[in-house]
């Protein structure tokens, strides 16, 4: 029994109908009202126009710039979970179920069903794989004196803008084959090198700087201790920071990289504590025990990175990042 309304069907025995009461054969139970997902969307609907779900799945692995949503597809196709493992295509598919980020303004919601699975053709996912690590590579050997690549340069110069591009970039990061850390995209054992000169200011900045210094003195402070100018200072520092050594946050205050992961960290467990209602800068500043002034640096450098989103007076870590 089926039940037809405007734009809409429903059945009272199927999750989605394989046919239109006209008989028709459904083949997109998932219509989208975006004219440009519409027009990317027609070649994918050629592709899955195949009586047979194992053709239809193959075609859409072997011949799309998207990763399969493995859910939509078996219920699309009205088969059961045991019927869709199954598959050939489905047993033959890199697989793997890392969340997606949503695009467009104010999204931060992931694309991926929590019940579903991103599928990939093997073929795909080793070129991809290749290629990233390739990339990031011939980076440290171009420059050695910079701590990696920007991410979106990365994807931009393999041009992964698709889906599969970001979801085999995630699933590097995640099995330890690629580090992040801010913007920037290295080899698990990179380090970048620094000059003669440049290493020298860095032992003098190491009494200054730490990983255990949550407070760091301001720059003209910093500048005053080492007997330095503060604009030179602020100058020879562009190396240290373009390597990952030093992280400067605002123009008068510099981080030991670390230290500043552990704030990052206080900031996902104040969002993890208090989920969509956020935090504000009163709770950050009393959790992390630093100053006020301080406070406001770190949280509006974390609002440029992406790292947080500014609701009203208050922050959520983005679940993008």
């Amino acid at each position: 029994t089926q039940c037809c309304f405007f734009s809409k069907t429903s059945c009272a025995n199927e999750h989605f109908p394989l046919t239109t009461i006209g008989n028709a054969r459904v083949i997109d139970p998932y219509s989208t009202r975006s004219k440009e997902h519409r027009i990317g969307r027609a070649d994918i609907l050629k592709l899955s126009d195949q009586n047979d779900a194992d053709v239809a799945l193959s075609n859409l692995l072997e011949s799309t710039d998207l990763p399969v949503d493995g859910e939509k597809f078996r219920q699309s196709r009205n088969l059961s979970h045991p019927e869709f493992n199954q598959l050939p295509s489905f047993n033959g598919a890199f697989r793997t179920s890392i969340s997606l980020p949503a695009k467009g303004k104010g999204k931060s919601k992931s694309l991926l069903n929590n019940d579903s699975e991103w599928l990939l053709s093997e073929t795909r996912k080793e070129t991809l794989t290749n290629n990233l690590l390739v990339a990031v590579e011939n980076f440290h050997q171009e420059e050695p004196y910079k701590a990696g690549i920007r991410r979106a340069d990365l994807l931009q110069q393999l041009e992964c803008k698709h889906a599969r591009g970001e979801l085999i970039y995630m699933w590097l990061l995640q099995q330890g084959m690629l580090v992040q850390q801010a913007q920037s995209v290295s080899m698990p054992a990179f380090v970048p090198s620094l000059t003669p000169f440049n290493q020298k200011l860095l032992d003098q900045l190491s009494a200054h700087i730490t990983v255990e210094n949550l407070k760091p003195p301001s720059l003209s402070a910093l500048a005053e201790s080492l007997g330095i100018d503060r604009e030179a200072l602020s100058k020879r520092l562009h190396p240290l920071e373009e390597s990952g050594h030093v992280l400067r946050i605002a123009e008068n205050r510099i981080y030991h990289p670390d230290a500043f992961q552990q704030l990052v960290k206080t900031a996902t467990e104040l969002n993890d504590k208090y989920g969509s209602e956020g935090f504000d800068a009163k709770t950050f500043k009393e959790t992390a025990g630093i100053g006020r002034n301080l406070t406001i640096d770190v949280l509006e450098y974390m609002d440029i990175r992406g790292l947080t989103r500014r609701v009203g007076d208050r922050r959520v870590v983005r679940q993008d990042n």
